[in-house]
């Protein structure tokens, strides 16, 4: 018997090429890069979406803080709209506030006793502006400084008296109050607890309807040019408020508010509604009814803010953009996006009542 030796199948033992395995080397360099070009896709766009959503949902958010004090702005409690606006402090008593937002006592417009007019008797209005607020002009320097305003921005502030009424026992040395009554109202500062707060008092209400008393609430709006870290470039909108000892606070509100454009509108016929929108700049003396133009007859407020987001997108492109702010042409500078929110409030404004 001739025993047959089998040839083994030497394909089944043959591994791969060298040009195989530079070919298979290629395709999966080429499938790694295109996914890799596929998550930076997605990750560009998740950053886009998350800094476009971060814009909008502070937009909201600073638009809601700014309509709320506003509407709120003129709130005097028992006035009647039509009575005749006195207002004094009391007797012996200057207006002594702790980081006094004016620099000198010759100032016409004082912060804390803004609705005070220059004479009793005489109207006062219940919000104020600057126009592009800066060092020159920056009339709230003593509690703001002028360093850390944004460039371009205005600035506004509004008093009215807080909705919970106060009774006589329970007044604070040193707050700030309002005595509201349908005859008119009083402004003034304890300088002593309880009742005897009131005992110097040259204009106390005697309404025969009562009269009621409020805290006051005097606050600012403006835009900070840094967040959180002074220097960190990122502009936020900043509130000032009076605070219940007299003292002033500045608080952070909403970072990615690069601007703030306030004009306002103005009733020139005494109908009680606004027939034209001026900017602060355009407004002559707050207390004077004599002109047809004057922050006496503000009867709505139209503010818009630019927003951007706080991390520039890097897919952006041309980089800067020019934006229409309230009618006011504001550049963004970097690789930021960018959305303006704005809308138009009315006011109370009682100054508008013709005294006597």
């Amino acid at each position: 018997m001739t025993l047959q030796t089998r040839t083994p199948n030497r394909s089944l033992a043959r591994g791969f090429s060298l040009i195989e395995v530079m070919i298979s080397m290629l395709m999966a360099a080429m499938l790694t890069v295109v996914m890799g070009n596929v998550f930076i896709a997605s990750q560009v766009t998740r950053k886009a979406q998350d800094a476009l959503s971060e814009v909008q949902n502070n937009g909201r958010i600073a638009i809601s803080w700014l309509r709320h004090d506003l509407r709120m702005s003129g709130h005097t409690s028992r006035t009647h709209s039509r009575s005749p606006i006195k207002v004094t402090e009391v007797a012996a008593m200057t207006p002594v506030i702790t980081n006094n937002c004016f620099t000198t006592a010759t100032q016409a417009f004082d912060w804390a006793f803004a609705i005070l007019p220059l004479a009793t008797g005489d109207p006062a209005p219940m919000v104020f502006g600057v126009d592009n607020v800066t060092a020159a002009n920056n009339v709230f320097s003593g509690c703001i400084a002028s360093a850390d305003l944004q460039a371009g921005s205005d600035l506004f502030s509004m008093h009215y008296a807080n909705s919970d009424s106060i009774d006589d026992p329970d007044l604070i040395d040193g707050n700030v109050y309002i005595e509201s009554g349908i005859g008119g109202m009083v402004i003034f500062q304890c300088d002593s607890d309880g009742a005897a707060c009131k005992g110097n008092l040259t204009d106390a209400r005697t309404d025969p309807s009562g009269v009621v008393t409020h805290t006051l609430v005097s606050r600012a709006y403006f835009v900070r040019s840094w967040g959180n870290v002074a220097g960190d470039g990122i502009p936020t909108l900043v509130r000032v408020s009076l605070l219940a000892n007299g003292v002033t606070t500045q608080e952070p509100l909403i970072q990615g508010v690069t601007s703030l454009q306030v004009i306002y509108g103005i009733d020139t016929d005494s109908d009680g509604l606004p027939n034209q929108y001026v900017s602060a700049a355009q407004l002559p003396t707050f207390n004077s009814m004599a002109g047809a133009v004057s922050w006496a007859r503000i009867k709505s407020v139209q503010f818009a803010v630019l927003m951007q987001s706080t991390t520039p997108d890097v897919s952006r492109n041309p980089a800067n953009q020019t934006f229409d702010v309230g009618g006011t042409n504001v550049q963004l500078a970097g690789s930021f996006v960018g959305q303006v929110f704005g809308t138009t409030v009315a006011v109370r404004n009682p100054s508008i009542r013709i005294s006597g």
